[in-house]
This record gives C-alpha cells, sequence and structure tokens, in this order.
C-alpha cells in the first residue's frame, strides 16, 4: 500500500512539496508526491485551514500538524465587563477542519447574534484570583444570578472566543498561542475577552442528542492539558450537568440572552449520486498549485465503458458485493460529514479526488491521487455495509493499479495505492 510519504508495494516516496497549504475557491490543499514504475503516482491529504474564502482567493492555511501561533493583536479590555454588539458569527467549523468533530460542530453556518455583555474573565471575574472550578452548572447559574447576571449561551461564548469578524479558530486568531494554556490571563480573544478555551466552561445551552453523539449540558474550551485542536472556538462537548469536574468554570454574561439554535445534521444514505460539472472540476484544478502541472481538461469516464473494461480485467477475485461508478459519488461516512469523491481523466493522467462539501456548494479538497502517464479508465467501487470507505480501481485486485479511499478514525480522508 503506497500513503503520501509513505513507501508501499510498488511505490517509493519521490518528492516531498513544502509543506504550506492554500485556500482555493475555498479549497485546501497539503500535498506530497509518490512514484511507481507503472507512472507516477502523486497523493495529496487536506489540511486545517482559516475559513473559506470567496471564490478566487489564495490564502496561506495550516498544514497537518499545529498551526503555527500568531500573535493577537486584540488588546485586553480595562473593565471587567466587555460589551459585544449585535453581529455576524461563523457558527461552528469548516469542513476538514483539524479536530473538527461534524456531528457537533455545524458547517461554517453564518447567524447573527444579538448584542449582550460577558465577563472580562472566568468566574470569579478577578484577575488576581484563579478561576472558580468544581461547580455543577445548576451551582454556576446560582453564583451568576448572585450577581444579577446569567451564564451565556454557547452562541455568546462563540461570538466572543471569535472576535469581531466572527471567524477566529482560536481566541484571538489562526492559531493556538501557547500563552492561552500557560497563561491565560494574558490570553485575550479579538473582543478583549481573556482565558477563553483554557478550560472548560459551562454554558446555558444544550446539546441534542443525535446519532452515536449522546446529549448534555453544552460546554465549550477544553481541558487543560489538551491538545491544541481542544481549545478552537468551535468546540462543544455534552457534560452530564450535575458534575463537578475541576476544570470546569465558567463566566456570567449579561443582557437578554442571545440562544441561537444549533443546526443538527441530517441522517443520508452513505452513498449517492453527486453533481460535479467537469468545468467547475477544471477550475478546481487549475486553483490548486499541486494540481496545476496537469495539462488538459477533466473529462469523466464513459461508465458503461469503463465498467466493462474493469470487469475484464481481474486479478484475485470477483467483483462482488460492490456497486460500480464513474460519476461523481456524495460520500458521508459519518453523520454531518459528506464529501464528493471523483475520478477523472486530464489529458494523459488519471485523477481521483475527494472534496469536503461546505456551504453555498463550495468544495475543499480533502485528498487527491494523481496517476501520471495512465489515462484510465479509472472505476470507483462502493458497498453501502462500508460507508468509511471506497475503492477506486483501473485493474481489480492488481498490485499498483487499485486502492482505496478511506475515512480515517482522526476523521482524515486518505487516498491510498495498493
Amino acid at each position: 500500500m503506497t500513503t503520501c510519504g509513505r513507501a508501499g508495494a510498488r511505490g517509493k516516496l519521490s518528492s516531498v512539496t513544502s509543506p504550506s497549504s492554500f485556500l482555493v475557491l475555498g479549497l485546501a490543499v497539503f500535498a506530497c508526491a509518490c512514484g511507481s514504475k507503472d507512472g507516477e503516482r502523486t497523493a495529496s491529504s487536506a489540511a486545517s485551514s482559516v475559513q473559506a474564502a470567496s471564490a478566487g482567493d489564495v490564502l496561506p492555511a495550516a498544514d497537518e500538524g499545529p498551526r503555527p501561533a500568531a500573535s493577537s493583536s486584540a488588546k485586553a479590555a480595562a473593565d471587567p465587563v466587555v460589551a459585544i454588539e449585535a453581529g455576524k458569527l461563523t457558527l461552528g467549523s469548516t469542513p476538514g477542519d483539524r479536530g473538527r468533530d461534524p456531528t457537533l460542530e455545524p458547517p461554517g453556518v453564518v447567524v447573527e447574534v444579538g448584542g449582550f455583555d460577558i465577563d472580562r474573565f472566568l468566574y470569579p471575574n478577578d484577575l488576581s484570583k484563579p478561576p472558580k472550578t468544581g461547580l455543577s452548572r445548576a451551582q454556576a447559574k446560582a453564583a451568576c444570578a448572585e450577581r444579577g447576571r446569567r451564564l451565556c449561551t454557547e452562541a455568546e461564548w462563540e461570538r466572543a472566543c471569535k472576535g469581531p469578524s466572527g471567524a477566529d479558530l482560536y481566541p484571538g486568531g489562526p492559531g493556538h498561542r501557547e500563552v492561552c494554556s500557560s497563561d491565560p490571563k494574558s490570553c485575550a480573544s479579538g473582543f478583549g475577552v481573556l482565558g477563553m478555551g483554557s478550560i472548560r466552561e459551562w454554558t446555558a445551552s444544550d446539546v441534542t442528542a443525535i446519532g452515536d453523539a449522546k446529549g448534555g449540558a453544552a460546554v465549550r474550551g477544553g481541558p487543560r492539558a489538551g491538545a491544541d485542536v481542544e481549545h478552537r472556538c468551535a468546540k462543544r462537548s455534552p457534560v452530564e450537568e450535575g458534575r463537578s469536574d475541576d476544570d470546569l468554570g465558567f463566566r456570567c454574561c449579561g443582557g437578554e440572552p442571545s440562544a441561537v439554535p444549533f443546526p443538527l445534521p441530517k441522517e443520508a444514505a452513505p452513498f449517492e449520486p453527486a453533481t460535479l460539472g467537469a468545468e467547475e472540476l477544471a477550475r478546481i484544478i487549475r486553483a490548486v498549485p499541486q494540481l496545476a502541472s496537469l495539462s488538459g481538461d477533466p473529462k469523466f469516464f464513459d461508465e458503461a465503458a469503463a465498467v466493462r473494461e474493469l470487469e475484464s480485467r481481474v486479478d484475485g477475485g470477483k467483483i462482488d458485493g460492490y456497486k460500480l461508478t464513474t460519476a461523481p459519488l456524495a460520500w458521508r461516512p459519518a453523520l454531518g460529514e459528506e464529501l464528493v469523491v471523483v475520478a477523472v481523466q486530464v489529458g494523459v493522467d488519471s485523477l481521483v479526488a475527494a472534496f469536503h462539501r461546505l456551504p453555498d456548494d463550495r468544495l475543499r479538497v480533502a485528498s487527491t491521487l494523481v496517476l501520471r502517464k495512465d489515462a484510465g479508465p479509472v472505476v470507483l467501487a462502493y458497498d453501502r455495509s462500508a460507508p468509511r470507505r471506497l475503492e477506486w480501481s483501473t485493474c481489480w485486485g492488481c498490485r499498483g493499479e487499485s486502492g482505496r479511499v478511506t475515512y480515517r478514525d482522526d476523521r482524515r480522508v486518505v487516498i491510498t495505492q495498493e
């Protein structure tokens, strides 16, 4: 098996591109190149990114590792309470973001949040004292009420964390800053709210149980020693409201509560036909630097002819239990996750690619595999009883001429050559 950056039975690592990534037409790509003696195979897998840009923008994005820390331009508020005016919030996270939970985090839905005010720091909102932890949600509500205030809703918490733009991935910017873990009192969001995401915080909202995800009280932020992605502004977790853990704090808000309903993902078939035109795909290929060397416009394979050819080229068993197609395929490997998978000819090469579907019919590259000097045809094969993977093949069971598109446990998409 050949994967990005790993030698396989017929492939060897030939070169690795720069680890920087790009956001293009709402897409982010991290690429590396692999080769085989049947023609060069080039694979790339998606990276975490900033929120998707408008068509035509090319912006730097994160690679697969932790995003480099960015200095915050936010200034800590002088007052103990920060007033936040009504404004837009990009609720949730962008499909494909590192650490994203597609069941709990909406796919970057833009909502309006009313005006409110929020404590500058965690309760008791006194920089000379440590945050108060170890209270249940009911006790936290009572503590706020004693001050004539209330627990914040999770939309208010996320708005305060993501700053005036409504789109910061982490408090104060695009990446996690170490100071937010080591010294939360120095970690300001774009609004000047301190310590957001440094520990878990109770909110007044609830998480609805859906699929395999449990419901409970909505908690924001991550554990003190959690990975950087645990401290994202979009991170949300359901917790039993009677818990009183020593890393569970809270802060209080004032004003009319702004309770924005979180859209729930809908159950759908794991595989269905999708629509992705060759012209749109050609624009994407031309815009992505790692694919720009492909010469020619993409053409979808004739399905009947391609399936006949594949069935005549079988090495190692029959093609049983699989649906075969060369058309674009909507793939839903997990609740709340939707991708589009394509296999196309591009000049003398073939391309297998998976794209995250974003709101407003935008796409973001999840993973690509280029079969150099191999015009196909390439057939996709899927089994509805195995929703987390599908196969691609030019010769069924032939080494180096087949592979998989896999949705991993860490929610990354990987295309392999086997």
